[in-house]
């Protein structure tokens, strides 16, 4: 997969993160990957952004989701990926966003 910015879920009752899809670069502009089309949705909307200019569109998507319960994190390659193959993370195994919205 090219570079990638995480679509992610807190789940606080199971104690873990969840990724719930994928923003990337395609080759006709923002593509999301995901089993759930109210994702695509919410991240694509209306902005004409991730058509004319994906790069920046998938660098400020982590600033314009950073609720308590979905955000996003910052683009980044498969090496550098929290999840790895796992859709999954425990709480505090990476640095995202936290209950508060920061990270």
């Amino acid at each position: 997969m090219p570079a990638h910015v995480d679509l992610i879920e807190n789940r606080w009752s199971a104690g873990h993160q969840e990724r719930v899809g994928r923003a990337f670069e395609g080759p006709h502009g923002v593509e999301v990957d995901t089993r759930d089309d109210r994702y695509r949705d919410i991240v694509l909307g209306s902005d004409a952004a991730a058509a004319s200019n994906p790069e920046q569109f998938l660098r400020g998507l982590a600033s314009h989701f950073h609720s308590d319960y979905f955000f996003a994190n910052e683009l980044h390659d498969d090496e550098d990926c929290p999840f790895g193959e796992s859709n999954t993370l425990p709480f505090g195994a990476q640095p995202v966003a936290d209950s508060a919205g920061q990270r």
